[in-house]
């Protein structure tokens, strides 16, 4: 038998229970990959809309910052869908950006989801660059599994 550290079901949904996530959110979920769980600890965010009239979507996105194994620290982010990212982050290169991105900007603006494309810039930008500094991350204890090998 060995344990598994890391993000497993029980520390994920203690995530969610620390950002307060309701339920019926939870089935509104979004991600990089397809496994919501893979998204947060791996490419370190999800994401879901609030269903509010300004279109806001929030982001739990992974500080990175963790100084032991036993912790997760997260933190969440707001933005409305009608965001206009070019002006929003005009300090971007975009002509460097969308070539390595593999758009133009009407091909990007046209094809890809505004939440996608939110999680493309912080994954190449840095999420600190997009979302700010977090100053008080939600820390969340890791949950460990025993497993049968």
């Amino acid at each position: 038998m060995h344990v598994r550290r890391g993000m497993n079901d029980a520390t994920f949904n203690a995530v969610l229970d620390n950002h307060g996530v309701h339920p019926k959110a939870r089935a509104l979920l979004k991600g990089p990959d397809t496994c919501l769980i893979e998204s947060l600890s791996e490419h370190g965010v999800i994401w879901f809309p609030l269903n509010d009239a300004q279109g806001t979507i929030r982001f739990i996105y992974r500080t990175f910052k963790e100084r032991d194994r036993d912790e997760i620290h997260t933190d969440w982010s707001d933005m409305t869908d009608d965001t206009n990212l070019f002006i929003e982050y005009d300090w971007v290169n975009w002509e460097w950006f969308l070539a390595h991105e593999g758009y133009s900007s009407i091909e990007w603006l046209e094809n890809i989801p505004f939440a996608d494309r939110v999680f493309c810039m912080a994954a190449f930008l840095g999420f600190e660059e997009i979302f700010g500094e977090s100053y008080y991350p939600t820390k969340t204890k890791v949950i460990n599994e025993t497993e049968e090998e």
